[in-house]
């Protein structure tokens, strides 16, 4: 429910601020008093685009702020998936800055417009003749009747059920094509699984290699370079070792009256027993260090497969080949295990898929078995809107499975006797279509959680007793909704439970609208208005004290 509405500089608002009654609002006022503009205004609540033409003064933002009463609505799981506060009084505000840029809030959280589409449309219903053209529309029609027959428990269930099918025959359509591109490739990533797994590829293997077959290459040299030191080191008489002991020998004899000479007689001898395992593997590398052209031909051979490899996946190492040979792996599993995921995906999809049709046939069944009665309630107020020999027919064929189900309806009417019912757009008159559209609506005001529906102006073209039907209607709708009603018919404005006025002030410079909610002597006084003119007569008073007390 709209609890209140406060709009800043927007158009030729310069402030205003209107707190609305739970049951029926009538707002009333002249032809171009600003009642559109009100609209225009509450309309950037719903989402509307806007720009810096609606700024009054162009130099400060438009503010337009609405607080609603969200109990009931069933908008808990909506504020919860968009990280917003959950509060039964919320407040939603558009900013419109003289820079042209939009800002919306929803209880001073940032929104963007989707979101604040998303909550306000659930939350308020504009019916102007405009909106007369939803009666074509299928998702229009479909919720209207889902609605009257309460459908909407079974259906929620449907859209699970149909939601889980889709993702499931989504999944089984990728793995289909994944499993019909592997199959035909079935040789070919067998060969590239046997080929890389009898390679016996190693990490790092490639620069082992190259640093063996350096050392192959180069054992002539190496082995003359090892020979050399070794010849310094331990060479008889002549080699380092033996010049070591030579030094130790020269020490030994003055350490009786030299005391440094025990230190540097230890230090000698771990410099010997140093040199000494160094002599010895330096040795042992020389006696391992052979040329053998066998094993130069086995490296190279290696060495050109691990390199043709590389070149063949255009991998730049032996990691990259696993990744292939792991990748090539799996897409053959798919492949020989394919056939089997893809009948238990088929299996499922198939049991999802009756699941899904199964609730859609009780949807549908619900339906049809409400249209019979919507029609003769429909046809029922339409006779009391003037419409006599209104008919209205319902008309359902199948198609797949959608999120709307699997019926497509549409609305046949006629409002005069003997003619056939077609098509709304080919056989209603503008009024006849807002008639149309206000039983439909009335149908549904005693639905629970139902938005708030603002009357724009849909009593035009109809007058006498028939304004006064129209305005009882639209006070029955009021008793299970709120219900804003803008009017120029005094039969339908004397129904209300508060009424606004909208009006024009002029001063010197500026023109600006303003609304007052009317106490009892401001409305039967604007009602007699309504009645004889801007000339107050006793008749017109007489006459609006009638209507008020009906």
């Amino acid at each position: 429910m709209l609890l209140s509405l406060k709009v800043k500089n927007y158009a030729l608002i310069e402030e205003l601020s209107v707190d609305f009654h739970h049951g029926l609002n009538i707002i009333t006022g002249e032809t171009g008093a600003g009642k559109s503009i009100l609209l225009g205004a509450l309309g950037l609540i719903l989402g509307k685009r806007a720009d810096t033409s609606v700024l009054s003064n162009a130099d400060s933002k438009c503010i337009v702020e609405a607080e609603f009463n969200v109990a009931g609505y069933n908008l808990e799981s909506v504020y919860r998936d968009n990280d917003l506060d959950f509060d039964r009084h919320s407040v939603f505000r558009r900013e419109i800055l003289p820079s042209g840029k939009s800002r919306a809030f929803v209880n001073d959280t940032p929104v963007n417009l989707t979101i604040l589409q998303e909550l306000a449309l659930q939350l308020v219903d504009i019916h102007s003749q405009h909106q007369n053209l939803l009666l074509n529309q299928q998702a229009f029609l479909l919720n209207i009747i889902d609605k009257f027959c309460g459908n909407e428990p079974l259906l929620n269930e449907y859209l699970r059920a149909y939601a889980e099918f889709k993702a499931s025959k989504s999944a089984y359509l990728k793995k289909l094509e994944s499993y019909t591109s592997i199959k035909a490739d079935i040789d070919y990533l067998n060969h590239q699984v046997t080929e890389l797994a009898d390679a016996n590829i190693r990490a790092g293997e490639i620069s082992q290699i190259e640093q063996e077959l350096s050392q192959v290459e180069n054992a002539g040299e190496i082995k003359a370079a090892l020979h050399e030191v070794s010849q310094v080191l331990s060479a008889d008489e002549q080699g380092l070792l033996d010049s070591i002991q030579n030094i130790s020998t020269a020490i030994n004899r003055i350490s009786r009256v030299f005391s440094p000479a025990n230190e540097l007689l230890n230090r000698l001898e771990s410099v010997k027993i140093e040199l000494k395992e160094l002599d010895a593997d330096i040795q042992a590398d020389f006696e391992k260090l052979e040329f053998d052209p066998g094993h130069q031909e086995l490296l190279h051979q290696r060495l050109n497969l691990l390199y043709s490899l590389l070149q063949k996946h255009r991998a730049d190492s032996e990691e990259e080949l696993l990744e292939k040979l792991e990748s090539f792996q799996q897409k053959l599993s798919i492949g020989i295990d394919g056939e089997f995921e893809l009948e238990t995906l088929r299996k499922q999809l198939e049991q999802q898929e009756a699941r899904a049709l199964d609730l859609a046939h009780q949807v549908s069944g619900k339906r049809k078995e409400s249209f019979a009665s919507l029609q003769t309630k429909v046809e029922n107020t339409l006779r009391n809107l003037g419409i006599e020999h209104g008919r209205l027919q319902i008309d359902c064929t199948d198609k797949d499975m959608s999120n709307s189900g699997i019926d497509e309806v549409s609305f046949l009417f006629t409002a005069n006797k003997n003619h056939p019912v077609k098509e709304i757009s080919k056989i209603a008159s503008g009024g006849e279509l807002s008639r149309l559209m206000l039983a439909v609506k009335a149908l549904l005001s005693d639905a629970g959680g139902m938005p708030t529906i603002i009357l724009d102006e849909i009593d035009t073209g109809v007058s006498g007793e028939i304004a006064d039907k129209v305005g009882a209607l639209i006070h029955a709708m009021a008793s299970g909704m709120q219900v804003i009603n803008i009017t120029h018919l005094p039969q339908v404005a004397s129904k209300g439970e508060a009424h606004y006025k909208v009006y024009k002030n002029h001063d010197k410079e500026h023109t600006r609208t303003f609304v007052k909610k009317l106490d009892r002597m401001e409305r039967l006084h604007e009602i007699a208005k309504m009645l004889s003119g801007e000339e107050l007569t006793d008749a017109a008073l007489e006459n609006a004290k009638v209507l008020l007390n009906k």
